[in-house]
């Protein structure tokens, strides 16, 4: 992000706008009438800012320092003064030192409600922009001052006031337009709304004082629930984290996975070993971090209390698993995370909404620069596993079930409407944003994975990450498949074996005659998976006996200025786009020539390669972080190959059978073949429907009786006969020619006996509708495929 060397200027004539502006009014703080009294202080000798390299400041040039003012705020029965200045961050080292901030505290006890850092925020505007301002509604609490009241309650709190929101957790106080540094709506608006915040929030953060009865305050009654409870040493949610963890198990399953792990922790306290121990048996979980952040996510979410070691359940965790209430656990994320709320309220607001629209909105909403999709992805998925929201391949939409839990916060519709306003002012901006690099959970959020789309831009990089690329493990069902298979019908089990293959972290080698439908198949599970959120749909690529390392892997190629440049082969393609990977006519192909060092990758491990890219990385492929094609658990490689096949050129070896799942699609019984036969000759279409009769000559062929006794013929072949007898129009003829055309290619090589008794199949279907010219040119074509001699004797 550039930094304005003039950002501390701007900021210093912002904030001194606002105290000038100070003046004294009245405010309404949730119906309750308060007086305030504006005194100005003396103004405070000018501060030593030794920060050479951000803008330094000078008196001479930027006059005195602001003036700080106190505001003696009075209602009926009580009183408060609060004191609004200019100050700095000056922790030696820290990467902010010397911004210039705004500061709102209690007079008396110093005790901080508002901070606001901003030269940092206005620091990567350019000329000309009007920058937002919001401020922190979250009470970040530390952890020697107790529980406190329950940041649900402050929400609603400012919800009800009438101050604009930014997000859930962020007022919108004011905007600073650059470089002029003025102050928007107007400085005595900005005064006004950070006055009222400020008191909003006074009860949160002066806990000891209202509990004492010092201060007494008639906008706010604590309710029994929100009361501290000492005796339980139970701490609250602490608000204000921005980054959120998922849970193994699937993206469907965070919420499944959640209450296992509390049922297994209620069980009996676990110690901090047997709770990884346990993570790694049950659910695979790869890598110390990871382990550690779903631990923090039960602690974070006080489901959990973690003292010396020893982990066991919270009055919280207990009270849920009492309930698993889907809206009880949506409350404690929200409270304990920001941009929770936001998502679902954008899901709402957009109707279906996509991870690259959502990130956008996110970013805008929460202030934040993440350097990729995870985050964004994480929440869309926490929504999911909770049954808030439902996902096609257009994105995540609400549910009734997510609708509900949106109403019952009051800022929502705020939220609504500054959604609504985003999308339209920044379609432009958020439309041209550039593709975001992969992250490591295991590493820092600002942390970009390098450059691993450097050898490219996706051409599916408007859609953003598909939601659950990231994901620990695939999770697809039949149920999932079903809706995308079409017409096709598959022999029994098929569909499951499949899908439990690919759920296990295999790759897939479908295998079996021509037409029984695997590559239908392979796109219905891509499909199927695209929907669920775990990839973008199938990279295709044809395999030849051509193929080396270059068409996989990629290599260097001659570009339109003469220069050589990394071109990604058909896998990085496919990784780069997030989709998977389609091989069709696999054994076409020298797979362990072609493969190459992605034998490794197949096997689960990480490999280098001699290229490199344009910034002098070298190409690297693999599951962990630094690799710049890093490869997700839900990327998965789906290849097809013919049984029997005259151009299959290499035989797989051992090493590349290991690798995938090899699940045979054979043809199917009878009665499917006759049903799929009769539903494609008499239903409606844009050629004329056949007739009952044509399906039971038709049917007579293809059974294991028939044609399928002497050879294995899927259903696609009798398929195409079917639509083009349906175009010729013309009957027995029309079969006559599809036979030629269509079926003799696949009955070459048969012995004399089997082409004897395929012709006598042929004569008896087309007996008594077929002229003798068509018989006799069907018969010519036949003896140019069969062996000589094979139709001698026969009829015409």
């Amino acid at each position: 992000m550039p930094v304005r060397r003039d950002a501390n200027r701007i900021a210093l004539r912002a904030v001194r706008s606002i105290l000038d502006a100070a003046t004294d009014l009245r405010l309404e703080v949730d119906g309750h009438a308060v007086d305030v009294r504006i005194e100005r202080l003396p103004i405070r000798p000018w501060p030593l800012l030794r920060r050479e390299d951000q803008d330094a400041l000078d008196e001479a040039v930027d006059g005195p320092w602001p003036a700080a003012v106190q505001a003696v705020c009075t209602w009926k029965g009580g009183s408060q003064t609060l004191r609004l200045e200019a100050t700095f961050w000056s922790a030696k080292g820290d990467a902010y030192h010397h911004f210039i901030a705004l500061r709102v505290n209690m007079a008396d006890t110093a005790r901080q409600l508002i901070w606001i850092s901003l030269a940092l925020l206005l620091s990567g505007e350019a000329d000309g922009a009007e920058c937002e301002v919001p401020t922190l509604i979250s009470v970040v609490k530390r952890k020697e001052e107790g529980a406190d009241y329950g940041l649900v309650a402050l929400k609603q709190l400012v919800a009800r006031s009438g101050l604009p929101l930014y997000s859930s957790s962020r007022a919108d106080t004011f905007r600073v337009r650059l470089p002029e540094g003025e102050v928007l709506p107007s400085s005595a608006e900005a005064f006004r709304r950070l006055i009222h915040l400020a008191l909003l929030k006074l009860p949160f953060l002066a806990r000891e004082e209202v509990a004492s009865g010092a201060i007494t305050l008639p906008w706010f009654q604590p309710t029994p629930s929100a009361q501290p409870s000492p005796s339980k040493g139970e701490p609250d949610i602490v608000p204000g984290r921005v980054r959120l963890f998922p849970l193994p198990g699937g993206v469907r399953q965070y919420k499944a996975t959640l209450e296992a792990l509390l049922e297994w922790i209620g069980e009996a306290p676990r110690t901090v070993r047997e709770f990884d121990e346990h993570l790694q048996q049950r659910y695979d979980a790869r890598g110390v971090v990871p382990r550690q952040h779903y631990r923090r996510l039960l602690g974070h979410l006080v489901l959990v209390k973690e003292t010396n070691d020893r982990i066991e359940l919270s009055d919280g965790g207990r009270a849920y698993l009492d309930s698993r209430d889907p809206l009880m656990l949506f409350d404690r994320l929200d409270a304990a995370y920001e941009g929770v709320l936001e998502t679902l309220v954008i899901a709402v607001v957009l109707g279906r909404a996509g991870t690259r629209q959502t990130h956008d909105l996110l970013e805008e909403l929460l202030d934040v620069d993440w350097q990729s999709y995870r985050q964004t992805n994480v929440r869309q998925n926490w929504l999911l596993s909770l049954g808030l929201t439902e996902r096609d391949e257009q994105g995540d939409a609400p549910t009734e079930l997510g609708l509900t839990a949106m109403r019952r916060y009051g800022e929502a519709e705020q939220l609504q409407e500054k959604i609504t306003r985003l999308r339209t002012e920044n379609l432009e901006r958020v439309e041209a944003r550039p593709v975001l690099d992969d992250e490591a959970l295991d590493e820092d959020e600002d942390s970009p994975q390098g450059d691993s789309l450097a050898s490219g831009a996706s051409p599916l990089a408007d859609a953003g990450e598909p939601a659950g690329w990231n994901a620990d493990r695939l999770d697809l069902t039949r149920d999932h498949v079903q809706p995308h298979l079409g017409a096709l019908e598959l022999p029994a089990g098929v569909m499951e074996r499949v899908c439990a293959a690919l759920s296990a972290g295999k790759h897939l080698l479908l295998i079996g005659p021509p037409g029984t439908g695997k590559t239908e198949l392979a796109h219905a599970l891509a499909h199927a998976a695209r929907a669920e959120g775990y990839c973008r749909g199938l990279f295709e690529a044809t395999a030849s006996a051509d193929w080396t390392t270059y068409e996989t892997i990629g290599g260097y190629a001659l570009d339109r200025d003469k220069s050589l440049r990394f071109r990604a082969g058909a896998f990085l393609q496919a990784v780069q786009n997030w989709q998977w990977l389609l091989v069709d006519e696999l054994n076409r192909a020298d797979v362990d020539k072609a493969f190459g060092e992605l034998m490794t990758v197949l096997g689960g491990r990480g490999t280098d390669t001699p290229f490199e890219l344009d910034s002098g990385r070298r190409v690297s492929i693999g599951f962990d972080a630094g690799r710049t094609h890093r490869l997700s658990r839900t990327f998965r490689v789906v290849a097809t190959m013919n049984t029997w096949d005259k151009t299959s050129l290499f035989r797989l070896s051992y090493a590349v059978q290991r690798r995938f799942a090899v699940v045979h699609i054979g043809i199917p019984e009878d009665e499917t073949y006759a049903r799929l036969l009769s539903r494609s000759v008499l239903d409606p279409g844009v050629d004329p429907p056949l007739d009952e009769p044509t399906v039971r000559r038709l049917s007579l062929l293809f059974q294991r009786k028939g044609l399928l006794g002497l050879r294995d013929i899927g259903p696609a072949v009798a398929l195409d006969i079917v639509r083009y007898m349906r175009r010729r129009a013309a009957a027995g003829d029309a079969l006559a020619e599809a036979l030629a055309m269509f079926l003799l290619p696949q009955l070459e090589g048969l012995d004399p006996a089997s082409a004897r008794k395929a012709h006598a199949l042929f004569t008896e279907a087309l007996a008594g509708w077929t002229s003798e010219t068509a018989l006799r040119e069907l018969k010519e074509r036949c003896t140019e495929v069969w062996p000589p001699g094979s139709l001698s004797g026969t009829g015409a």
